[in-house]
Parts: structure tokens; sequence; C-alpha cells
């Protein structure tokens, strides 16, 4: 009689799992509006952005020189609302006239000089 009691529920168990597992997916799909409100309270919005730029005395140097000097760099810190363009900007387009190209989906540009073994806080 114990030997019966054992094999029954043996023979549910691949069946219980196999449910359990389809039970799984059902719960983990995502709709938009759960998605939207997930983005709400998770998504941590900046509003303010500080930024620290502290450079070595080697900035910028040429390798190619046998005493070269370290040289200035300009850090130019773009705030976009889009940056599909950006993305599909050069990088001489940008040194030129980024600002124009960038017009459309600017919100605020910085330029920061930092000198080698100096620093800048923004």
């Amino acid at each position: 009689m114990l030997s019966t009691n054992l094999i029954k529920p043996a023979c549910w168990l691949p069946a219980l799992l196999a449910f359990s597992l389809v039970g799984c997916g059902v719960t983990q799909s995502i709709t938009d509006g759960t998605k939207s409100v997930y983005t709400a309270v998770f998504y941590k919005k900046i509003k303010v952005l500080h930024l620290d730029f502290t450079a070595r005395e080697a900035l910028n140097t040429d390798s190619r020189e046998s005493n070269s000097l370290s040289e200035p760099v300009v850090v130019r810190v773009y705030q976009l609302k889009d940056r599909k363009t950006f993305d599909k900007t050069v990088y001489q387009q940008l040194l030129k006239n980024g600002d124009t190209i960038l017009q459309a989906d600017l919100l605020a540009t910085r330029d920061v000089v930092i000198k080698p073994g100096g620093g800048c806080e923004s």
C-alpha cells in the first residue's frame, strides 16, 4: 500500500512542473502601460549634472616628439533633446559648427578648457 501511494503522485509531478512553468511565462509579459509606470517610478531624471574634470600632467602630448609639451584640451558638453543628429555628425563638423548643426535639439552647451595638471568643475 505504501508503494502505490508514492507512485500516483510521481505520475502527476511532470504535468505539475510543466503547468507551473507555463504560469511563469504568463506573469512575465509586460504591457506598455506597466512599462511606462516602471520608468516613471524607477528612472532617475537628472535635473542638474555636476561634472568634475581633472587632467594629468602629461595631457595631450605627441608621442612622436622626443621632448613633447603638454597642451590644454577643450571639453565641450552638449545637452540635447534627442541624440540622433549628434550620432550622425562627424567630429570635424562638431568642431567647426556644432551649435548650428545641433540647433534643433540643443538645450544648452558648455565649453571648458582644461590645462595639464589642472582641473575644472562645471
